[in-house]
């Protein structure tokens, strides 16, 4: 089964709702979903802003495919963390490999989760407090 969850799905994703595929739209909690899923995937191709989705699915331990895009701004190695790939064959044959080899995934997921301790809420808010305090240093030496 292939769930795509997110807000706003474009018609085309809309129409591929059916036969083993469900389309959900927004959800209020993802959360369940994540804790479903045998392999994660970001198709992302454009856009921008955080990957809070990614880091998500990494401190949950999945199995991750993405876009190098879907990954920008993570500190993640191909390979190691997730797999990466730009072509829509070779990402699909990605997904396809993870579903195979589960044990793959779960070294991907488990070194995705060691990974995500370094996006922790409190490491992150000291490394902020120590750049604002560096800043403020530098100027105030002026």
């Amino acid at each position: 089964r292939w769930v795509i969850v997110g807000r706003n799905p474009a018609p085309a994703v809309q129409r591929l709702a059916g036969d083993g595929v469900v389309v959900t739209g927004q959800v209020v909690d993802d959360l369940p979903y994540l804790q479903q899923a045998a392999v994660y995937v970001i198709p992302m191709r454009f856009g921008g802003g955080s990957r809070l989705k990614l880091l998500q699915a990494m401190a949950c331990a999945l199995p991750i495919v993405s876009t190098t895009l879907g990954a920008d701004g993570v500190e993640v190695t191909a390979g190691e963390q997730l797999l990466v790939e730009d072509d829509p064959q070779r990402f699909a044959q990605a997904v396809l490999r993870l579903l195979a080899d589960r044990q793959q995934g779960r070294q991907l997921g488990e070194a995705g989760r060691r990974l995500i301790a370094a996006y922790d809420w409190d490491v992150v808010a000291l490394r902020l407090e120590a750049t604002y305090a560096a800043a403020l240093a530098e100027a105030g030496g002026r």
